[in-house]
């Protein structure tokens, strides 16, 4: 095979890999979509029902109130609709194809709500009559304490709907990253194995062609029998196959010279007694002289093909007193200077506006007195073109150990330099990089606490109740004309109750507003105080927001943060604070620390289940002006080869975790002065973060 039919095929194969690995890219992202539209079949619309089902059942339970408080069975009646209306949408709902826990609870629900609506509908009928009796109050509250069960068990499946939703969508973004990581590795490990089969060529056609190049020597010393290569349909094939018939002439040849040489034979017999004497000495002249050819010959060789630029000069102390004597082809190349025109040229020619001249001249100073120099200048080409190089410069001795000559071999080092700054470019932009996903980790945190938060406000805001106030405000002004209208009028009896209810229903709604609204800030404060402490850091570095601080108070904090996600997961926190003065600390950046450690803890004890487990927060003093915070859990424990790398960027053991958490705020406790460290006795017997921070300043 001809050698320029093996390297269109080594490029064939680069592109074949180019080729598989796009085929590879195409199929992951054909896998990823369907995991897409998986996700959202089920969750999405289950997310959707069980909104719409809450509102249907508030517009039940406020047309059953609104016909009790107007006596207007008609409303009774159109609340059984709304009944209706609710039962088709979790009907709806549990025929998803949702998990078989997910339509287990969708059933029972179903079954729960048409038991209430059917006791509420007689109930509430009986209570919007003219006379209805008076023992239907304890049957009422009943059926408001399981109103606000099933309100409850509808908010609570709305939410698991939508963690689902969530967690899927993180699911197919982390599998978008896994397809750019498969891509990249196969692209690169077929690149890799394509050239690595061109070097495997290029090496078997090396080898032979050496094998002929020994022959040839062999041959050229008289050796006949040397063995050549074996014969091939390519290029050195042929070479090979006229080196032995041009072998073979030369045998035929000698073999004529040995016929004609066996009449000389005499003559040379006679002749060698005279010539013995001077032939001695002209055959060691001889072999000196072929010695000193060869080597002469080989020296050229290498300096003719060697890549690097090679000149030889006069001995100058300087590049201005340093004749070119000789200069190989690559200098000519990389100069621009032709072969005839640098003989005698001296080599401050090579000089630029930009290059070091003291440098410059230092070297040939060196080597003129005997040493090697080396080092690195600004060059410039014959059009004018500059060019970095590195020069090396040693001395040529003659016989009595003088400087005779000088060697200067200079290369270029453009490519380097260009690899270097590509180099730190990368460098940059991976701490970019990093600085960037440390934001969006820590805002996710408190995010869940803000979409939490503000849920709930909009769920309390939503009550229909609020509007039954100004209905029995209408009706206390249209009974005022009336005499003793709330003795006498059945509606008016009835409204001192419903006033009772209804003040405590507001109050503990306001209490809650107030607590969330409360929250909500905190955690608004919190994302601000993480934007302006990365902004900081991309200007100067380091995050210096230190103020005069309890730690017990930013352990609170970060509780409150996430104390809606552990009343749901329904673990209980214990708090071990030590009396302890106030410090000055960076408390926005410990703040964000702790969020991440008590999350991890509560999605490892959550990992346990369903063993219990809990979650113990305390503060200590670690001694010579050192703080010392930990985060505790009953969890899933952590392995100990885990240990070692729990803190490394992009390690994760959760599934669908991203691995810069810990990282992120092991580097956010180094920079504060101190150090995060993780303890656990194995799997399943839980954990501890300990924060180790320098407290700088107290107060008493």
């Amino acid at each position: 095979m001809r050698f320029i039919v093996k390297y269109w095929l080594g490029i064939g194969a680069v592109v074949a890999g180019y080729a598989a690995t796009v085929a590879i890219g195409a199929a992951l992202s054909l896998r990823n979509e369907e995991r897409m539209s998986d996700a959202t079949q089920a969750l999405f619309p289950a997310t959707i029902r069980s909104q719409q089902a809450r509102y249907a059942f508030e517009r039940q339970l406020r047309l059953y109130e609104d016909g009790v408080v107007q006596g207007e069975p008609d409303l009774v009646r159109q609340a059984q609709s709304s009944g209706a209306e609710v039962q088709s949408l979790l009907d709806d709902t549990a025929a998803l194809p949702l998990d078989a826990a997910e339509r287990q609870r969708f059933r029972a629900l179903i079954s729960r709500h048409r038991q209430f609506s059917e006791a509420a509908d007689g109930l509430y009928l009986r209570m919007a009559s003219p006379a209805p009796p008076g023992s239907l109050q304890p049957q009422a509250a009943t059926l408001r304490d399981e109103a606000r069960s099933i309100r409850g068990e509808i908010n609570a499946c709305m939410t698991r709907m939508a963690d689902g939703l969530s967690r899927n969508l993180d699911l197919a973004t982390a599998a978008m990253q896994h397809q750019r990581t498969v891509t990249i590795a196969a692209f690169v490990a077929i690149v890799a194995c394509s050239l690595a089969a061109i070097a495997v060529v290029m090496m078997l056609w090396t080898r032979r062609l050496k094998s002929l190049l020994q022959a040839s020597d062999r041959l050229a010393g008289g050796d006949y029998a040397a063995v050549l290569p074996g014969a091939s349909d390519d290029e050195l094939g042929r070479l090979t196959a006229s080196f032995a018939a041009m072998r073979g002439a030369v045998k035929a040849r000698i073999g004529e010279l040995r016929a004609l040489s066996a009449g000389l034979e005499e003559t040379v017999r006679q002749r060698t007694a005279e010539l013995a004497g001077k032939n001695a000495s002209l055959t060691a002249e001889i072999a000196e002289r072929q010695r000193t050819e060869h080597e002469l010959r080989l020296l050229e060789a290498a300096i003719t093909n060697i890549n690097e630029a090679v000149v030889i000069t006069t001995p100058g102390p300087s590049p201005g007193q340093a004749a070119i004597v000789h200069a190989n082809p690559a200098f000519c190349n990389l100069t621009g200077w032709e072969e005839d025109a640098a003989q005698g040229m001296s080599l401050d020619a090579l000089a630029g506006p930009g290059t070091d001249l003291e440098r410059f001249a230092g070297l040939f100073a060196t080597a003129a007195s005997g040493g090697d120099a080396t080092g690195e200048l600004l060059c410039r080409r014959r059009d004018g073109r500059g060019y970095p190089a590195e020069w090396h410069v040693c001395p040529i001795r003659d016989v009595d150990g003088g400087v005779c000559n000088l060697v200067a071999v200079h290369r270029d080092i453009s490519e380097r330099r260009r690899s270097q700054e590509a180099l730190e470019e990368a460098h940059r932009q991976a701490g970019m990089a990093e600085i960037a996903t440390g934001v969006l980790h820590n805002v996710g945190n408190v995010l869940n606490s803000v979409n939490v938060s503000a849920g709930r406000i909009t769920d309390r805001l939503a009550d229909p109740r609020l509007e039954n106030l100004v209905r029995a405000a209408e009706l206390l002004r249209a009974g005022a004309a009336q005499t003793d209208f709330l003795r006498t009028d059945e509606r008016g009896r009835r409204l001192p109750d419903y006033l009772g209810l209804l003040a405590g229903h507001i109050a503990d709604a306001h209490a809650v507003l107030r607590e969330e609204a409360r929250c909500l800030g905190d955690a608004v404060d919190h994302i601000k105080s993480i934007v302006a402490m990365q902004q900081s850091y991309a200007r100067i570095g380091t995050s210096t927001m230190r103020t005069l601080c309890q730690a017990s108070a930013i352990c609170d904090d970060a509780l409150r943060l996430e104390q809606p996600a552990l009343d749901r997961a329904r673990i209980a926190v214990r708090r071990a604070y030590a009396p302890m003065p106030e410090a000055s600390l960076d408390r926005h950046r410990i703040l964000q620390i702790l969020v991440n450690l008590v999350a991890n803890a509560r999605q490892a004890v959550l990992a346990a289940a369903p063993r219990a487990g809990g979650i113990e927060v305390g503060t200590a003093s670690a001694g010579g002006g050192r703080l010392l915070i930990w985060v505790a859990d009953d969890g899933v424990g952590i392995a100990d080869g885990d240990l070692e790398r729990i803190f490394g960027h992009g390690f994760t053991t959760k599934p669908g975790g991203h691995g810069f958490g810990l990282h992120r705020c092991a580097n956010a406790a180094a920079e504060m002065g101190g150090r995060l460290t993780a303890r656990s006795d194995g799997p399943g017997r839980g954990a501890r973060f300990e924060l180790e921070l320098p407290t700088g300043r107290t107060t008493p």
